[in-house]
């Protein structure tokens, strides 16, 4: 496997032409609420760990979790995605489990990581390539159960100390992965701000130059995939990105 590289409108590994067809692994490190048809009080992680630990208690809990990322997807789900004929995954990230932050410093969740190092793992054996998604980034880019925020705010963007977070958090998967070519790349942000959050519209490209910049330090082999406003559908947000910034392996 080699890395994946943009040209103009098409995807490439070294000189051949690759189309991602991909699978989406939604609900195991972020599982979100309506695939579980659960909704509205148990819609986003941060719930349903609240309802099992009131239901059954902490030690309970726990446990359930720990088994739950253990059997969700395991080495068989992986073949079989290869089986059926798809070379990519969408790997969803929830960076209130994946990091610690101390004081401002943020770390990995050994725990949690390798989740994430075994599914890469399982996917290089599969000759799969693995996208990496920030579905909930720090205080949510949405408000929205999709990236487990706390109170339904995009706080993401309200709060400017979380978008400190995440560059830091970006910054230690870049180092990590840096050489890692089953990753076919990073996308920054799942969805973005959608319509009725649009106050803070002006402020995703300014946030996208700064994790761009943030991660090119570290590593320049991998794909940055970025995403428009409201679900990914509204790409005005790029009017005032150039030709220069997007040859960058967007």
């Amino acid at each position: 496997m080699g890395y994946i590289t943009a040209k103009k409108s098409k995807l490439y590994i070294n000189e051949e032409a690759i189309i991602l067809r991909g699978f989406g692994l939604g609900g195991w490190l972020l599982p979100e609420g309506y695939m579980w048809k659960l909704y509205t009080k148990c819609d986003r992680p941060r719930r349903m760990e609240a309802m099992i630990a009131s239901l059954c208690g902490l030690e309970y809990e726990e446990q359930f979790w720990v088994k739950y990322y253990d059997s969700y997807i395991t080495s068989l789900d992986i073949k079989l995605i290869a089986e059926e004929g798809f070379n990519s995954i969408r790997l969803p990230l929830n960076s209130r489990h994946l990091f610690t932050v101390d004081n401002g410093n943020v770390t990995f969740n050994e725990k949690i990581l390798a989740y994430i190092d075994q599914c890469i793992h399982w996917c290089k054996e599969e000759g799969i390539y693995v996208i990496l998604d920030m579905h909930g980034a720090f205080g949510g880019q949405t408000g929205q159960n999709i990236d487990d925020s706390e109170d339904d705010k995009p706080n993401l963007f309200i709060d400017k100390n979380n978008q400190e977070l995440l560059i830091q958090g970006w910054e230690l998967l870049a180092a990590r992965y840096e050489k890692e070519t089953t990753v076919a790349g990073y996308d920054l942000l799942n969805e973005p701000l959608p319509k009725w959050h649009n106050a803070y519209n002006s402020m995703l490209l300014p946030l996208y130059r700064k994790l761009i910049t943030a991660i090119r330090k570290i590593d320049k082999n991998h794909l940055i995939i970025l995403e428009g406003l409201h679900w990914a559908t509204d790409f005005s947000v790029f009017d005032e990105f150039t030709k220069e910034e997007a040859a960058n392996n967007i």
